[in-house]
């Protein structure tokens, strides 16, 4: 496998923190837009912030994205495992190497490609998925980002991600501008995720 090392650490300054306009790609909204709901319910209490590692200060968005994973599926050894990886960046190998070391037990998917069955099939099952992330305007000025997100959504119409730059927030595009940003730069797209039963849905009144 090749090597990419996802490692975006800091917000810019000149990045806003808000809702994007109405001719942007995509929008800040809640774990709502335009009446659908997302179906991986992540409440926001329970996103997580990425930070520089303490060895080499590159970024851990990749085991943000597995920590906010492990929050939804209630896998208490890999809560908090973002503080327990010691050098940033990540790839296919390193994250088998941390699941080894901290949740041998678990079973989990990793896939490499630009074909998105995964991605859907997780999604409708109400499991997360930990995906590449190329692009998004909230990264003013930037034309590419190295990074990994959450992804808690996806139809035919939709997709919608938790940035772990932006924790407390949803941000919601178009399935094709989803599927674009998450096979850039490299013409293919990364994404893990456990093959872990979800926790029950939220009861709600009829």
């Amino acid at each position: 496998m090749r090597k990419f090392l996802w490692v975006l650490v800091l917000v810019m300054a000149c990045v806003v923190h808000a809702a994007q306009d109405s001719n942007e790609s995509s929008w800040v909204d809640g774990p709502s837009h335009e009446g659908v709901e997302v179906m991986v319910d992540l409440p926001p209490d329970q996103h997580v912030k990425n930070f520089g590692a303490p060895n080499d200060g590159l970024g851990l968005c990749v085991f943000a994205s597995m920590d906010m994973a492990a929050r939804w599926h209630h896998m208490t050894e890999l809560i908090d495992v973002i503080h327990k990886v010691r050098e940033g960046g990540g790839w296919p190998e390193k994250v088998s190497k941390v699941l080894r070391a901290y949740a041998p037990q678990r079973k989990f998917l990793q896939y490499e490609g630009v074909n998105p069955e995964m991605l859907d099939s997780s999604i409708k099952q109400r499991i997360p998925v930990c995906v590449t992330y190329g692009y998004s305007p909230r990264y003013r000025g930037l034309k590419t980002i190295y990074h990994m997100v959450i992804l808690v959504h996806i139809d035919a119409k939709w997709a919608c991600i938790v940035d772990n730059n932006f924790p407390g927030t949803f941000e919601w595009m178009s399935r094709a501008e989803f599927l674009r940003r998450w096979v850039h730069p490299s013409g293919k797209g990364w994404a893990y995720t456990f093959l872990e039963a979800p926790p029950p849905p939220i009861p709600r009144s009829s």
